[in-house]
């Protein structure tokens, strides 16, 4: 009947399952690449240009990640009332497109930080429209760089959906949510760098 060899969606449903993680994840691994590269012992072996291909793969397809997470979120779910409370979303959202493109250009942490800062406007902009307020945390991993997170102490969590498997652990907006079979319980845990951290 159709003749498509490939469709791809966020969800068009639309299923209301947005978050602005995978976009910061992205940025954050892009500025990870460019320490990498920097950091790499210069030679002419082709173990140092097998690791700089590597790199700069990953940094390329880090940054269009994080172009086409905010574009989705920017697209899909920003409603005209949001933009009347958030005028500057589109600037934001411009900028993260053009810094995307310029992380992939240059191998510069200057542009890889200022595309994280604009992902993180974002991000609190996003939070604040859920009703969800925020925090700023130092990511757990290299390059341990300052990332908005949602205070999920104050979440309510009946309006998120959770959809587990037996025996399955899965991360749902930041909570490591595990299904216990012997007690057919569901339980939140909240990583410990998220539950106490000083706000910036």
């Amino acid at each position: 009947m159709f003749n498509l060899k490939e469709v791809k969606a966020h969800c068009d449903v639309p299923c209301g399952i947005y978050d602005p993680s995978a976009a910061q994840i992205a940025a954050l691994s892009v500025i990870r690449m460019v320490d990498l590269m920097e950091a790499a012992q210069k030679d002419d072996d082709l173990a140092y240009h097998n690791s700089m291909a590597r790199y700069v793969a990953v940094k390329e397809s880090e940054a269009i990640k994080c172009k086409e997470e905010i574009r989705i979120i920017w697209g899909d779910f920003i409603k005209p009332p949001h933009l009347e409370g958030y005028p500057e979303i589109h600037t934001i959202v411009h900028n993260i497109m053009i810094l995307g493109g310029a992380v992939k250009q240059h191998v510069s942490r200057e542009k890889a930080m200022e595309l994280l800062a604009e992902v993180n406007k974002f991000a609190e902009i996003f939070w604040k429209i859920k009703g969800v307020e925020t925090k700023v945390v130092k990511a757990p991993y290299a390059p341990n760089e300052d990332v908005v997170y949602p205070g999920l102490e104050s979440c309510n969590f009946s309006r998120y959906r959770v959809t587990l498997s037996i025996h399955s652990i899965k991360m749902v907006r930041g909570y490591s949510v595990v299904r216990s079979f012997q007690e057919n319980k569901l339980k939140c845990t909240i990583p410990s760098y998220l539950k106490k951290s000083t706000m910036a």
